[in-house]
C-alpha cells in the first residue's frame, strides 16, 4: 500500500497526542509532512521539535500563537527532556501548503487553527479531513461506553473548545471522519496492553510508545487512547465503524453546550459509532 501524507494539527494538554505523533512519525504506511500547533506556543514547540528529533525525523513545525500562556501537561517532561523553540513557520501557511501538496489533515486539537486557514484563505477547500471530537448518541449508535447510557448529547473537549471553528469546518466541502467521544472512550491502553506490547517492543517507535507508557502507567490503570485511535483511521477502514451523520450542538441545563449527531445521508461527515480491539492493537505493534 502506498503511503499517505498527513499533517497533524495537535495540542499537548493530553499526552495522548505525544503518543498519536509517535504514531504518525512511525507507521510505514504514514509520510508525516507538518505539525501545526494549537495554541503553539514556544513551551509546545521545544516538546514537539525534540520529539521528532528523538524519532530522527526533519519535519517542519508550525504556529500561530507563541506568546499565548498554556499550561503544558507536566508528564511531557517525563517523556522527553526540551527547551523552548521557534517555530519554522506560520501555522496556517504550513496547513496551506500541505493540503495543497496533497497532505491529508488530521486534527487531534481544538479547530482553531484550521478556522483560522479558512478565514484567511476563504476559497480555501480541504478534501480529507481526520480528526478526533464530536460525539454520537444512543438515538444512532449502540452503547459501547457504559457511561454514555441514554445519552443523546454530551460535552466533547476539541469541539467545544472552539464552537464557531466547528461550525464553519462543518459547513465546508470535503470528506470528513470524526472519530468521536462515544467511541474513543472506550479504547483505553491498560496495563494488560502494556504486557501484550513488550513481547513487540522492537523498534524506534514502540519503545517510544512503551517507555512513555511504562512512566504513564505508573499514576493510573489505564490511558484513553482518543487521538491514537482516530489517526489510525485514515490507514484503516475496518479499525473503526463509520456512520454518515449531521453534527449539530445544543445548551443543557447547566448552560453548557453539548455536541450530539443525527444519522443523515449526503452530508459527507462520517462519525464513529464503534471499534475493533484487536485491529487497534494490531495497527499499534506495527509501528516502526
Amino acid at each position: 500500500m502506498e503511503k499517505k501524507k498527513v499533517i497533524f494539527d495537535m495540542e499537548l494538554n493530553d499526552p495522548d497526542d505525544y503518543f498519536a505523533l509517535i504514531f504518525l512519525a512511525r507507521h510505514p504506511l504514514i509520510d508525516l509532512t507538518g505539525v501545526t500547533v494549537y495554541p503553539g506556543n514556544k513551551s509546545q514547540i521545544g516538546c514537539i521539535k525534540t520529539i521528532l528529533k528523538n524519532m530522527n525525523k526533519n519535519i517542519p513545525v508550525g504556529s500561530d500563537f507563541l506568546d499565548v500562556e498554556y499550561s503544558l501537561n507536566p508528564i511531557h517532561h517525563s517523556f522527553v527532556s526540551f527547551l523552548p523553540a521557534e517555530p519554522d513557520m506560520s501555522a496556517i501557511e504550513l496547513l496551506k501548503q500541505n493540503i495543497e501538496s496533497g497532505s491529508i489533515l488530521f486534527t487531534g486539537a481544538p479547530l482553531t487553527n484550521i478556522k483560522n486557514l479558512l478565514k484567511t484563505y476563504q476559497n480555501f477547500s480541504i478534501p480529507l479531513l481526520f480528526g478526533q471530537g464530536g460525539f454520537v448518541g444512543c438515538n444512532v449508535a449502540p452503547v459501547i461506553y457504559r457511561s454514555f447510557k441514554k445519552k443523546v448529547t454530551n460535552r466533547t473537549f476539541n469541539f467545544c473548545s472552539d464552537i464557531e471553528a466547528v461550525d464553519l469546518i462543518l459547513k465546508t466541502k470535503g470528506k470528513k471522519f470524526f472519530t468521536s467521544k462515544n467511541v474513543t472512550h472506550h479504547c483505553k491502553y491498560t496495563k494488560e496492553t502494556h504486557q501484550k506490547l513488550k513481547k513487540f517492543n522492537h523498534s524506534l517507535g514502540l519503545f517510544l510508545i512503551y517507555k512513555g507508557m511504562d512512566t504513564y502507567l505508573q499514576q493510573t490503570k489505564a490511558k484513553k487512547f482518543h487521538d491514537v485511535l482516530a489517526a489510525m483511521t485514515i490507514i484503516s477502514d475496518s479499525v473503526v465503524e463509520f456512520k454518515e451523520v449531521e453534527m449539530y450542538h445544543q445548551i443543557n441545563q447547566k448552560g453548557f453546550v453539548e455536541w450530539g449527531s443525527k444519522a443523515k445521508k449526503g452530508t459527507n461527515i462520517f462519525a464513529s459509532i464503534n471499534y475493533s480491539k484487536e485491529i487497534f492493537f494490531q495497527l499499534l505493534t506495527e509501528i516502526i
